[in-house]
């Protein structure tokens, strides 16, 4: 992976972010996703690297990468997103009202269910923020100016590193 393919990466990545809405539901089809998640992190990795070398990295550069990598563990399998999502759906007060004590109760242990996995898929995503302030602080330690520095970013990353 390139710094330009790094960069085009995180670019549709933010892209599909961009035409998601509240109203989808907590759930995000993977299908969307233009890249694996793992390769969504790795170009974030190399693209913090580069502003790293460059001296101008900021802290809102640094917050919105942790952001948008934040919402990954919510692209699931299509079919189990819009399961979940279909759970959300509000459903009107009277047909609430409607509803027998089985379906009331039933309704509710699904809504526990979905409220159990957003808090896992929330859970994941401050991990992955997390490991990408850790990648920042281990790679601000290297000399930017090092031979060596692209190697060991990558190596970081957990990519291969070709040289050019």
């Amino acid at each position: 992976m390139t710094l330009e393919d790094a960069e085009t990466i995180v670019h549709e990545y933010g892209s599909v972010l961009a035409t998601e809405t509240a109203t989808d539901g907590p759930a995000s089809c993977s299908s969307r996703l233009p890249h694996s998640p793992e390769q969504i992190v790795q170009a974030m990795k190399l693209w913090l690297a580069y502003e790293i070398q460059n001296h101008s990295l900021t802290q809102e550069f640094r917050n919105e990468i942790g952001t948008v990598a934040s919402r990954l563990p919510y692209f699931i399998e299509d079919e189990e997103a819009c399961r979940l999502n279909t759970i959300t759906t509000n459903t009107s007060p009277a047909e609430r009202a409607s509803l027998s004590m089985k379906d009331f109760t039933e309704r509710m242990v699904a809504m526990k269910e979905v409220h159990e996995w957003a808090t896992q898929a929330m859970l994941a995503g401050l991990s992955l923020r997390c490991g990408l302030s850790d990648f920042v602080a281990a790679v601000e330690k290297f000399d930017p100016t090092d031979s060596l520095y692209w190697q060991r970013v990558y190596t970081l990353a957990g990519l291969e590193y070709f040289p050019s």
